[in-house]
C-alpha cells in the first residue's frame, strides 16, 4: 500500500494468484440513492481467504458528497469484527469503531 486518500486505498499486488480471481462471486452493489441509515452488513476477509459478514450501523447517508466521494458514516457493531481490527498497523493507531466510507 502506498496511499490511503480520499478515494480509496492504492498499492501494488505482487502475488496475484493469491487473489483467486476464478472463484470470485459478483456482487450487486447499492447506488447511493438506495443507500438507508440503520442496521447492515459488510464482507471482509481478513485471512487466509475467509469471508464472513460482520453487522454496523449507517448512522449518515451523504446523499450529494462528491468532493471526497464518502458516501456514508458507518459505526462497526460486531464485536468480532472490532477484535481483530482494533490496530491500525499503517498509522499505528487504535481504531475507533467509526469510520466514513
Amino acid at each position: 500500500m502506498y496511499k490511503n486518500g480520499n478515494f480509496g486505498i492504492c498499492g501494488d499486488i505482487t502475488n496475484k494468484e493469491n487473489l483467486n480471481l476464478e472463484s470470485s462471486e459478483e456482487m450487486e452493489v447499492a447506488l447511493r440513492s438506495e443507500i438507508q441509515e440503520g442496521k447492515a452488513y459488510i464482507i471482509c476477509e481478513l485471512k487466509n481467504g475467509e469471508k464472513e459478514e460482520y453487522e454496523i450501523e449507517i448512522e449518515k447517508v451523504y446523499v450529494s458528497n462528491n468532493y471526497d466521494n464518502k458516501s456514508m458514516l458507518i459505526k462497526v457493531t460486531d464485536e468480532r469484527l472490532l477484535e481483530k481490527t482494533r490496530w491500525n498497523s499503517s498509522g499505528n493507531e487504535w481504531f475507533s469503531n467509526y469510520s466514513e466510507w
